[in-house]
């Protein structure tokens, strides 16, 4: 799609700011857009509320340096879709309409990425630290050079939900108190505070999650050289169903008196 409106400021500007500089167009943007954060500018677009925008696209360039919103006053706006490549940090919240699909793969693996709002349909980390403190039904969570480092995620406490989780490397951590229905790890690791559930979990080969809930957990599948530690949980815990493949590791479910497994299915070696 066209870019219609580029960001070229010439100081950290109000990102509202109706005019030329800080917009290319003249104007601030608006429904349907798709603007640029481009490559070479280091200016900060200040934030600010435009709750009534949905944007077709916004995209942050490799090159773009500048910081988008900031902590206490993000960017509150709505995109179709959002592509973050950027070495300045994002404040972003959505702004009541929808963001589809918002993919993270900043240019180092310290870019500080903060969502709120809702609703984000999905959110896809490759590099960057990510924090939800907003709604996102679905959270994959990879790598862009292969290596775990690149790429962490935090889903805050303080309105922080995350449906559905992904994982194929990288670090997650969530003290959501909401249930995650799904958390499929084919790689990486993560920790599970206390505050909510994961109904059903998946670890594969070379996966490590730590379970520190004591929300019930529906079913509990460890496959081979998968690590599910329960050695923190922080009160008493039951667990549906736990099914351990061969080479997998489960630690604490014996040893504690507070884990009660209803249905449990070692098969070969699993270790337990």
């Amino acid at each position: 799609m066209a870019v219609n409106n580029t960001w070229n400021a010439i100081t950290d500007t109000l990102v509202n700011t109706a005019a030329s500089p800080p917009w290319s167009a003249g104007t601030a943007p608006a429904n349907s857009e798709v603007i640029l954060f481009p490559d070479g500018n280091s200016f900060s677009a200040l934030g600010a509320s435009l709750t009534s925008v949905d944007l077709a696209e916004m995209i942050v360039a490799r090159g773009y340096s500048g910081a988008i919103g900031s902590s206490g006053t993000p960017l509150t706006i709505s995109s179709n879709l959002v592509r973050m490549y950027g070495s300045g940090s994002l404040y972003y919240t959505d702004g009541g309409g929808t963001t589809d699909l918002l993919i993270v793969d900043a240019a180092s693996p310290s870019t500080v990425v903060q969502l709120g709002g809702a609703t984000f349909t999905t959110v896809i980390l490759l590099r960057g630290a990510l924090t939800i403190n907003g709604t996102v039904t679905n959270l994959r969570v990879g790598t862009h050079s292969g290596t775990n480092a690149d790429a962490t995620c935090v889903i805050n406490s303080g309105g922080g939900i995350a449906t559905n989780i992904y994982q194929y490397s990288g670090s997650v951590t969530s003290s959501s108190g909401t249930a995650h229905t799904i958390w499929n790890m084919a790689g990486g690791s993560a920790t599970r505070n206390t505050g909510g559930a994961i109904t059903n979990l998946t670890v594969g080969a070379g996966a490590n999650m730590v379970y520190k809930s004591t929300s019930t957990m529906a079913s509990a599948d460890v496959g081979p050289r998968g690590t599910l530690d329960l050695s923190q949980v922080q009160g008493a815990l039951t667990i549906t169903e736990l099914i351990e493949h061969p080479q997998s590791v489960v630690r604490g479910a014996k040893e504690s008196g507070l884990i009660t497994i209803t249905k449990r299915w070692e098969l070969g070696d699993a270790t337990p």
